[in-house]
């Protein structure tokens, strides 16, 4: 192999610190020749220039004709210094890449050879003339949610272009470059399109009972969020849970699925089949190409607001909430109460001023170099990681303004950090190495820190996004990587800016089966506004005592429970055989005023000494009868009243009965509760294997 000519960029840094220590440009070209580079004092000057290295007296570059160092001349020690400095920081942004693995320069006093090996061009959907013609049916495929081996095998069967799975994959990439280049978000993904059809709030959504006895949940009605509880095999699923969803679906909503077992994403494809919606499906899988670049997303925002430290910091603190709830309360509720906020807040406010992208990878790096005394602060500028993202955070700098903020946060991260208990720094750094180390699998990184090609916008727009990593078995790195899309998805609706079309603007519904895996600390936020932003929150779990335990028990998990269920309003019991759940339940529901009638009686008896009188009164004499009425109050249902509900299933019709209550409602008999019947809507067996060819179809025909 032809080595590689060595070039005056290699060894910017020297010679930046060459110049910094006094050396003439005369002299740093003797130095580069003595280490085989092809240097002049020309070159020298023209590199410096074209890195713009500025004089510390007018902070611009010398005016031509003039001599760099004659302009330098006039600058003291320091001045150089902080010149080369900024030079530097110049330099390292626009700093070409690395070279591939292979032989480096020549050792000195070899001889410089001529040839130079080239650079492959850049590869382009172009390169694959017999690919590209097809790619509108494989961008449909993406959308959908395909595998590189699944358009593979589209192109080999229905377009018949004979390739490899390889090349589709390299084809892909150059595909994806082009249309969502990495780092940037293209504008449209923000957008909200205004639907066609309209959604009043009094559309009758779940019907219930006959006759006069009728009922039915409005649309507005789900927008006050929904808990389903039940056993296991008590038919809260594939009752009240499939009719809820074979509702919606056919209502039009957009859709988030959360997914914690692996057969859920194939029921739920088999549920849009029978809803006729195949073309809004878009299925999130391990190794398909629907991802989400979060921060970039939010960065991004056309609004500015995703450039606030304070919006950044929501998506790192509900990171680090998902990953306490399993570990109880010692990695949160400890850490947030140890400045961790202000911790946080420096830590993202270092990289926004020093304009480095915020990544999850350079974050924990900063934190892992940052000096953990104050005897290591002295040579900080030395620190990889550290000192070069403190250093451009200073030489960004212009105004007053910004100067400021630069001078808290070096004051923060070289004293104030120093100072902290050793107890607050591990909590951040364990909290940041739980993060890496599940999303450390380069298919699970991608999804979420990679290119934006499916924008938390979709449900908005009518999509049914199903996130196919189920907690089974992807286990830390499912849970972050769905706590991603859950938040970015609530954000979005928060922010909606469809608010004004009213009935137009189309419901969205958040679906969490096995819910208590996926409360964040930003739902109780999320919950209150909801309605007005027309969300639907849809959350089943075994029991309420399955979420006091997700939270770490006690007193704290019982109040973040119930500060949950206080905004979920619509609740549907079935059978259930846990008796704190069934308690609690029972003491919502309240009491009612009950009238008892007591009575008691008394024998009469005969005082005297008359032997025959006392056997008359003894036998004949009627006993003397007290009645006394009294009211109390009594609970409308007995914890064992859940018990005996009917569980579905086979021997009970495929019938599953539940108590449905709604805050502020009042049913049949001014009761506070509905005893109902759910029909269980059996789905087909399910082989495993999820097969998307009929909505990649679809989706083709449907887009323009």
């Amino acid at each position: 192999m032809i080595p590689r000519i060595p070039e005056l960029s290699d060894f910017h840094e020297q010679m930046v610190a060459w110049r910094a220590s006094g050396l003439s440009l005369q002299e740093i070209a003797q130095r580069l020749l003595a280490r085989n580079v092809p240097a002049s004092k020309g070159k020298v000057y023209d590199h410096f220039l074209k890195y713009k290295y500025r004089t510390p007296e007018h902070g611009k570059s010398p005016p031509a004709g003039k001599s760099l160092e004659a302009a330098e001349k006039k600058a003291s020690p320091a001045d150089r210094l902080d010149a080369a400095t900024r030079a530097a920081v110049s330099w390292a942004k626009e700093r070409p890449r690395p070279l591939p693995p292979g032989p480096m320069a020549p050792a000195v006093g070899s001889a410089v050879p001529l040839a130079v090996s080239p650079v492959p061009p850049a590869v382009s959907p172009a390169s694959f003339p017999d690919i590209d013609p097809h790619r509108k049916r494989i961008l449909a495929c993406i959308q959908v949610g395909f595998t590189a081996a699944e358009i593979c095998a589209t192109l080999n069967h229905t377009c018949g272009v004979r390739t490899t799975v390889e090349r589709v994959r390299q084809y892909l990439e150059a595909l994806l470059e082009e249309r969502f280049a990495t780092g940037t978000v293209r504008p449209d993904l923000y957008r909200i399109q205004t639907p066609a059809h309209q959604w009043p709030n009094d559309l009758p959504m779940l019907r219930f009972g006959h006759g006069t006895e009728a009922d039915t949940l409005a649309l507005n009605a789900l927008f006050l969020g929904i808990m389903v509880t039940g056993a296991i095999g008590s038919g809260k699923t594939s009752g009240s849970g499939a009719l809820l969803a074979a509702s919606c679906l056919s209502a039009g909503c957009g859709f988030l699925i959360l997914t914690t077992k692996p057969e859920e994403a194939q029921e739920w494809i088999e549920r849009v089949k029978m809803a006729g919606r195949e073309s809004d499906l878009s299925v999130i899988r391990p190794d398909g190409y629907l991802t989400l670049d979060a921060i970039a997303y939010e960065f991004n925002q056309p609004s500015g607001g995703g450039q606030f430290v304070d919006n950044l910091m929501g998506l790192f603190k509900n990171l680090l909430g998902a990953l306490g709830s399993e570990h109880g309360p010692t990695m949160t509720d400890a850490f947030w109460r140890l400045s961790g906020d202000e911790l946080l807040r420096s830590l993202l406010g270092v990289f926004i001023a020093a304009k480095i992208p915020v990544t999850i990878e350079r974050m924990a790096r900063f934190l892992v170099h940052a000096p953990q005394d104050l005897d290591a602060v002295e040579g900080w500028r030395s620190i990889p990681h550290f000192g070069h993202v403190l250093g451009q955070a200073q030489a960004n700098a212009r105004t007053a303004e910004e100067r400021d903020d630069v001078e808290r946060l070096f004051e923060y991260w070289t004293r104030e950090f120093c100072g902290l208990p050793s107890g607050t720094r591990g909590c951040i750094v364990i909290g940041f190495t739980s993060m890496i180390n599940a999303l450390r699998s380069p298919r699970i990184r991608r999804l979420v820190a990679g290119r934006t090609t499916l924008a938390p916008t979709a449900p908005l727009n009518g999509r049914i996004v199903i996130v196919d990593l189920p907690i089974n078995i992807f286990h830390e790195a499912g849970l972050l990587v769905q706590s991603i899309f859950k938040f970015m998805v609530q954000r979005a609706i928060l922010t909606r800016p469809d608010k004004a079309l009213g009935k137009a603007m189309r419901p969205v519904v958040i679906w969490a089966d096995e819910a208590q895996n996926f409360f964040l600390p930003f739902d109780s936020e999320f919950y209150r506004v909801a309605r007005d932003r027309r969300a639907i929150s849809v959350n089943l779990t075994q029991s309420i005592t399955n979420i006091i335990d997700k939270f770490g028990g006690g007193d704290a998990a019982r109040v973040k429970t119930q500060s949950i269920l206080a905004n979920l309003n619509i609740r549907i019991y079935h059978c259930n055989g846990c008796l704190e759940t069934n308690r609690m339940v029972s003491e919502s529901l309240g009491t009612y005023e009950k009238q008892v009638t007591e009575t008691s009686s008394s024998p009469q008896t005969y005082n005297g000494i008359d032997p025959f009188m006392s056997a008359f009164y003894k036998f004949f004499k009627k006993p003397h009868i007290t009645t006394s009425h009294r009211v109390v109050r009594e609970s409308f249902l007995q914890p064992n009243d859940f018990v005996s509900l009917k569980p579905g299933g086979e021997e009970s019709g495929y019938r599953t009965e539940a108590i449905l209550t709604q805050v502020g409602r009042r049913f049949a008999g001014d009761l506070p509760y509905r005893r109902v019947e759910f029909q269980q809507i059996l789905l087909p067996q399910a082989d495993g294997d999820i097969d998307l060819r009929t909505a990649a179809e679809q989706f083709l025909r449907k887009s323009p």
